[in-house]
């Protein structure tokens, strides 16, 4: 469930200008999804819910295909390239236990947000800052934060879609957010390349982290200012107006980690996401 789910209120910012079919019982959750529109809240929202999960993945994996480069000239082991590797993935990890409970209470526009820009930070320190394996296992555990944002944004759709088709909207963010992983594979050696063309190798693959950063905290920012974290609104305007109950962070994260099933699927994540990576 979410903050706005079945609580009928006279509270909405955009009641009046909903392009997509709602449900007034169901806090105004839209009934349909159409991919091509970009109408605020429902639609602007799910676009920057799975664009910025595709940046965070782009920017979590955009070290990999530079590595080839990168290790011969920091005398970096393969074996401290796994170090990096496994230290990446276990902050995702962490972050995302964290993040979760905090959905209910701050809202997904704003925590997928910080947690975008946060990224983009990271990423341009890294560009300086890696200077041979222990700093390059240092910023990759950092960056890895990033991968949290699977959370905010699977949680963000819940607050946008009717269960009948919440599913199918989730789907979609998280398919075309993965795909950031996959991308950044073919656009950092691109962009690396074309660094090449205007400074040394030394320089170039630093100057390639740009992309992915700058992307990052611009759309973080803009996200913020331009989406909404549910139908009816910000999660903050929606408790300052009465509209929802404030919801304690550490309540939302004993009643999900006291279900069984809780756990049914976090094994079956962990067994699905150990083979993808």
């Amino acid at each position: 469930g979410g903050n706005a789910a079945g609580t009928t209120v006279s509270f909405s910012k955009y009641h009046d200008e909903y392009d997509l079919k709602t449900d007034p019982h169901d806090g105004d959750r839209a009934t349909e999804i159409k991919l091509w529109s970009f109408a605020r809240p429902h639609m602007r929202a799910f676009h920057y819910s799975w664009f910025s999960f595709f940046l965070a993945f782009f920017a979590w994996f955009a070290f990999a295909p530079l590595m080839p480069v990168i290790a011969p000239q920091l005398d970096i082991t393969e074996q401290m390239m796994w170090t990096a590797n496994i230290c990446s993935v276990a902050s995702t990890v962490l972050m995302r236990l964290v993040i979760g409970p905090m959905c209910d209470k701050i809202g997904a526009k704003n925590l997928q947000a910080g947690l975008l820009v946060y990224g983009g930070v990271m990423i341009l320190i890294a560009a300086v800052a890696v200077r041979d394996a222990t700093s390059l296992v240092i910023m990759r555990f950092l960056i890895g934060v990033v991968g949290a944002t699977f959370v905010p944004c699977q949680f963000w759709n819940s607050q946008l879609f009717v269960k009948e088709v919440a599913g199918a909207a989730q789907a979609i963010a998280a398919g075309w957010g993965n795909l950031g992983g996959g991308v950044t594979q073919a656009v950092m050696p691109l962009m690396y390349m074309a660094c090449l063309t205007g400074m040394s190798d030394k320089n170039a693959w630093r100057f390639s982290f740009v992309l992915p950063g700058g992307a990052c905290i611009i759309t973080g920012i803009c996200m913020v200012i331009f989406s909404d974290d549910t139908p009816r609104g910000n999660i903050s305007e929606l408790v300052k107006a009465n509209a929802i109950e404030k919801v304690s962070a550490r309540s939302s994260a004993q009643e999900g980690f006291g279900e069984v099933v809780t756990w049914v699927l976090a094994f079956q994540y962990a067994c699905c996401f150990g083979v993808e990576l």
